[in-house]
C-alpha cells in the first residue's frame, strides 16, 4: 500500500520553495545553498508555527524580491566560503544564532552520512511530522546521477512508501531480457516475488520539487559524507 506525508510548503511567485538561481549577489549564487535552506526553514516556521519575527515579510505571500533580500540577511550566520558550508555544525550554529536574534530558543537534532539507512529513514519519518522541513547536507555521491546535488544543502518536505517486488527490480537491474528466460523459469520467480518496502523522499530545490529513492541517496559510496539536520523544538 502507498503511503504519502508532506509538509505544508510554500510558493514563491508560482514556483515550488525558492531558487539559489534568483541571487544576485556572487557568494550567495555559487553556494548560498546553506544560507537558503535556513531561509526555508524559517519561513515554514513563520507561515506552519505562526512565529512571524522568523520571517521579516509577509510570510503568507511571498515574493521572489523579498525573497532575495531575506537570503542576504541570513548569509552572515551561514556565509559561503571557500571550502563550501560543509559540517552539520556550521548550520545549527548559523540558524540557531539567527533564531535566536529573532527572540526564540531553537533545539536541533542531527544524524550524521555515515549512519545505517535503517536510522535515516526513522529519522525523516519523525521530523516530517512535525510538519518542518528536514535540512540535508550532500557532499559527495559516487552515482552521477545525484552530480547536481554534490556540495549542496537542500530541503526534505515530505516521503511516499511503495511496495516495489524486489525480483523483477534486480532482473531489470542485471539487464537479463525476459525474451531470453524460458517460461518455467519465469514461472518460478513469479511464485517467488517478495515485497520490498521502497521510500522516495519529496524535495525541493533550484525552485523545483522533486523525488528520489531514499536508500540510493543515502548510500553514498563515499568516505566523506554529509547527513540531515531537524529543528526539535523551538521556544
Amino acid at each position: 500500500m502507498k503511503q504519502e506525508k508532506n509538509i505544508d510548503y510554500f510558493q514563491i511567485e508560482g514556483t515550488p520553495g525558492g531558487n539559489q538561481e534568483w541571487c544576485t549577489d556572487f557568494w550567495m549564487y555559487l553556494g548560498g545553498c546553506g544560507a537558503l535552506a535556513a531561509c526555508d526553514l524559517s519561513i515554514c516556521l513563520a507561515r506552519n508555527y505562526g512565529l512571524k519575527k522568523c520571517y521579516p515579510g509577509d510570510a503568507l505571500n511571498l515574493t521572489r524580491k523579498e525573497y532575495v533580500d531575506f537570503s542576504m540577511k541570513m548569509k552572515p550566520y551561514i556565509h559561503p566560503r571557500v571550502g563550501g558550508v560543509t559540517k552539520l555544525s556550521m548550520f545549527t550554529d548559523g540558524c540557531g544564532q539567527y533564531l535566536k536574534d529573532c527572540g526564540y530558543g531553537a533545539e536541533f537534532e542531527t544524524l550524521d552520512g555515515d549512519k545505517p539507512y535503517e536510522e535515516a529513514e526513522k529519522f525523516v519519518k519523525k521530523a516530517i511530522e512535525r510538519n518542518l522541513p528536514v535540512i540535508y547536507l550532500m557532499l559527495r555521491h559516487r552515482d552521477k546521477e545525484f552530480k547536481d546535488l554534490n556540495w549542496h544543502w537542500f530541503c526534505i518536505t515530505g516521503y511516499k512508501t511503495e511496495k516495489e517486488e524486489v525480483q523483477q527490480r534486480q532482473i531489470k537491474n542485471s539487464c537479463i531480457h525476459t525474451a531470453s528466460i524460458q517460461a518455467n523459469e519465469m514461472n518460478k520467480i513469479k511464485e517467488g516475488i517478495n515485497l520490498e518496502e521502497r521510500v522516495y523522499l519529496n524535495y525541493h530545490t533550484y525552485g523545483e520539487a522533486l523525488s528520489v529513492d531514499f536508500k540510493r541517496l543515502w548510500n553514498t559510496g563515499m568516505y566523506k559524507r554529509g547527513g540531515m539536520v531537524a529543528l526539535k523544538s523551538i521556544k
